[in-house]
């Protein structure tokens, strides 16, 4: 869109060529005929700008709505599977006195495979109702539960440390916006990985002093081109949403974002102070 200014001027010297070898101005109807060419070529690049940027604006729009849908599906069914566990819990304790029974019996008859049967059950029962949980935030857990499992699915590694509080104090939603976007972009660049090994995902952050670092990386043996804002660029229909609104992010809360790519390793770090 930054060379859409070419459009009027292309227009106007064509006009220039086309009478080159006329007198420019022969009277005041050429100079008004000579303003209003010059008018309409400046509307049409002004058109043209709103036209492209509110097209911009609607597809970011979109991509987030659609991140903000997938965050409260997966928020209803984490919900949903507590609730599940709880019955399941409940379940279990109200069996609890009965295998303990069973298993004092097995002890006075000396039967301690069947005890070691018991308390597999009892264990496998207890992991089914656990609940992976990768940080204190119920919003940005239920983000980061969403892409994680979704990249588990596609045999893609993902490793966590996260530290990431239950109270912020910035929108919760927009920080799990632009969670869900780098993760979408890692998930994307790991699926065009070729070699299993190297469809991995690491995700890290420190939350220190009022101060929120995070950071994801992922491995891609593509080639990364970066824009004069040191983001990285991509020519692709429909691509590059996702990091705008990242960047959009980092210019309504004042954080910083870089990227870099290294080693056959890209890496985008979110600073964020006051949060």
């Amino acid at each position: 869109m930054n060379i859409l200014w070419i459009i009027p001027f292309c227009l106007f010297f064509s006009d220039i060529i086309l009478t080159v070898n006329n007198k420019w101005v022969i009277d005041i109807n050429h100079i008004v005929s000579r303003l209003l060419s010059i008018i309409a070529c400046l509307a049409i690049f002004r058109c043209t700008t709103i036209y492209f940027t509110e097209k911009k604006s609607k597809a970011d729009i979109i991509h987030n709505n659609q991140l903000l849908k997938l965050q409260v599906s997966d928020l209803n069914n984490r919900l949903q599977d507590i609730d599940r566990n709880k019955e399941s819990l409940s379940i279990l304790r109200h069996d609890m006195r009965h295998r303990l029974y069973l298993i004092k019996t097995m002890l006075d008859e000396g039967n301690y495979h069947e005890i070691n049967n018991i308390i597999d059950n009892i264990d496998n029962n207890l992991k089914e109702t656990k609940i992976i949980s990768f940080c204190k935030n119920p919003i940005i857990d239920a983000s980061l539960s969403a892409y994680i499992e979704k990249a588990i699915e596609k045999d893609i590694k993902v490793i966590t440390k996260i530290d990431i509080p239950c109270e912020l104090n910035i929108d919760t939603t927009d920080l799990a916006v632009v969670i869900l976007n780098l993760m979408e972009n890692a998930l994307h660049a790991s699926l065009k990985q070729n070699s299993k090994e190297d469809k991995i995902i690491e995700i890290s952050s420190k939350y220190s002093n009022k101060t929120l670092a995070f950071r994801i990386k992922n491995r891609f043996d593509g080639k990364v081109t970066f824009g004069k804002d040191n983001l990285p660029v991509t020519s692709s229909l429909g691509h590059g949403v996702g990091m705008r609104s990242v960047n959009a992010f980092t210019k309504k809360y004042n954080s910083s974002l870089s990227c870099t790519y290294e080693n056959g390793w890209f890496s985008t770090i979110l600073f964020i102070n006051n949060c």
